[in-house]
């Protein structure tokens, strides 16, 4: 329903002017612009004016809001109920202009109840006819129940658009470490004896299986042979003795371990299965078998439920099965074995980096049996040449650890390098066949053209120049010598030694009186062997002492003539790896 209204001046009256002016509190809404919007709550008022005088207000529909003259130049718009309505004002120059009217209803009461309840949410409510609107986020899923509630109370339907501010995507690190041990002893004796008047056989235990009897001979079956450990005879033109003796002792063990990284959204299930799955007949009718694949293994389900940036509640169910050979069924020729299952489902709460250990779950058997013959069998050590004796001892432990993370994706820039199998690269012919080498290091990407030049090792004992260092392939020829003798004096480089250079060096004493003679007139008490070339005699100063392989300089000599002790000429060493060293090269003094 529209309506309009023409502005009539306030009545003289001092009395009806204070009544229709606007209160002090009463917001004001001054008109600058043709166009304009207003949003006013359900039963509050608004005051709009011009600056010149209203001649003319009409378009307004009078079910939304009610218009009031207050003076000539303002009036006064009271929210009726909510709803969108467009007011049009004339003034006195017959200038136009629009105001768009947005009423929305009262819901302070309840925007103001969850924010002092719920001070961590971030709830926007928006009132639509009979219902209201629930935006915005909240911390923890269990609010959102609580908040609903709470609506209903002021409205009969309310309209569910909140959602959970945190990380939705949860990563179960999965640790499944299974140990089984297994000891296993048997003890048994089966004999034969035959002879011309007759023969006595004794297996107990089945340990050896008589075929056939014929007269004084006496026929095993087939593959009978294979099951004792051990055998012996005596033989002679009247009878024969055969012993059989089964004695073993047999441990297994078996470790298993299990990380894998299950990666899920908030409330839906993660399966793992670390096992496999075995087939079983199952019959169809009519004297037809089907085939049936029943799984095995370590089985983990998990349910996480993120209740907050920090904890998370998970549903799990674990479950661990083996296959029972000893409780299996024969059928139609085939052998069907048992499963044997440990279960345990579980519902707790923990925060995110920690860790949830599953433990208990352990299987402990131990079967044993004996087979004999009455009376012998019970007779003291004389019992064990007439019995089979079995005892088997199975353990399993099984510990499960899931530890709950809230993860993101990487930016490209987080993505690190390499994965696996990217840091080898595939061997040479020579590393192949020479070295027995199935994979290298990886020395990057392959260059095309000119290769740039490796990075150099530093050396302490053997500094080398740039110019002594190969990148990575077949050896080119070495570059030239230096004719022998051509070693500048001032700094002599050491050579390689031969056998008789391989002596200590002579050790010098010093004097023992302030009174000797200078540094510079000293002569050592010792010479060199006359079959050391090419060497200056050593400067004053400190004296050398061996030290291990090598003469370090101590309190008598100077470090000019030190030669290492052990050193193999460069010709004879070789490089195990192409881009190191170059093998034949002239050594710097350090």
């Amino acid at each position: 329903m529209t309506a309009s209204a023409v502005a009539q001046p306030a009545p003289p009256a001092a009395e009806s002017e204070a009544a229709a002016a606007p209160s002090s509190g009463e917001p004001v809404i001054r008109l600058t612009s043709r166009s304009q919007q207003v949003k006013l709550i359900e039963r509050f008022t608004k005051v709009v004016t011009l600056p010149d005088r209203i001649a003319r207000v009409d378009g307004f529909d009078q079910d939304v809001i009610d218009v009031t003259a207050l003076d000539s130049r303002s009036i006064r718009v009271h929210a009726k109920a909510p709803g969108v309505t467009t007011m049009t004002l004339l003034d006195e120059n017959d200038q136009t202009f629009s105001i768009d009217i947005l009423v929305v209803g009262d819901v302070r009461h309840l925007q103001e109840l969850l924010s002092r309840l719920f001070p961590t949410a971030a709830i926007e409510v928006v009132e639509v006819r009979e219902s209201v609107v629930l935006r915005g986020w909240v911390t923890q899923p269990s609010q959102i129940t609580e908040i609903v509630e709470i609506a209903e109370q002021f409205y009969p339907r309310v309209l569910n658009q909140m959602q959970v501010g945190c990380v939705q995507q949860v990563m179960m690190k999965v640790k499944v470490m299974e140990v089984q041990r297994s000891k296993l002893r048997q003890m048994g004796f089966n004999f034969i004896f035959s002879g011309n008047d007759g023969f006595v056989t004794s297996t107990p235990g089945g340990l050896v299986k008589v075929d056939e009897i014929a007269g004084s001979s006496v026929t095993l079956t087939d593959g009978s042979l294979s099951n004792p450990t051990a055998m012996f005879g005596i033989f002679n033109p009247s009878s024969t003795f055969g012993g059989f003796i089964e004695a073993l002792k047999q441990e297994n063990l078996l470790k298993i371990l299990a990380e894998p990284n299950l990666m899920t959204m908030n409330g839906r299930p993660a399966n793992l299965l670390a096992g496999g799955e075995f087939p079983i007949l199952v019959p169809n009718g009519l004297g037809t078998v089907g085939i049936e694949y029943k799984p095995f293994g370590v089985r983990l389900e998990a349910v996480p439920l993120v209740l907050s940036n920090s904890r998370v509640r998970i549903e799990l169910q674990s479950e661990v099965s083996d296959r029972d050979l000893n409780n299996s069924v024969e059928l139609q020729g085939f052998r069907v074995p048992a499963l044997t299952q440990r279960r345990a489902n579980t519902q707790v709460e923990l925060n995110f980096g920690e860790t949830l250990v599953i433990a208990g779950l352990i299987s402990q058997n131990q079967t044993g049996g004996t087979s004999k013959v009455p009376v012998l069998g019970d007779i003291p050590y004389v019992g064990a040449a007439f019995s089979r004796k079995t005892f088997q001892e199975n353990e399993t432990e099984l510990v499960i650890m899931v530890t709950p993370e809230l993860v993101a994706p990487m930016t490209p820039d987080q993505v690190p390098p390499g994965g696996p199998g990217l840091f080898t690269d595939t061997p040479t012919d020579r590393e192949f066949y020479l070295y027995n080498l199935l994979e290298v290091p990886s020395y990057g990407p392959h260059c095309e053209g000119e290769c740039p030049p490796p990075v150099p090792t530093y050396d302490p004992y053997h500094p080398i120049g740039e110019e002594h260092i190969m990148a990575p392939g077949a050896y080119p020829a070495g570059p030239p010598l230096p004719p022998s003798g051509s070693y500048p004096s001032a700094s002599p480089a050491l050579v390689p030694p031969t056998p008789t250079m391989m002596q200590p060096r002579p050790i010098v004493t010093p004097p023992t009186s302030p009174s000797a003679a200078p540094a510079a007139t000293r002569e050592p008490t010792a010479t060199a062997p006359a079959s050391v070339p090419n060497f200056p005699p050593p400067a004053p100063g400190p004296s050398t002492t061996r030290s291990g392989s090598m003469m370090r300089p101590t309190a008598s000599t100077a470090r000019g003539g030190v030669t290492p002790v052990g050193y193999t000429s460069p010709s004879s060493r070789q490089s195990s790896r192409p881009g190191l060293i170059e093998p034949s090269r002239p050594m710097a003094q350090p």
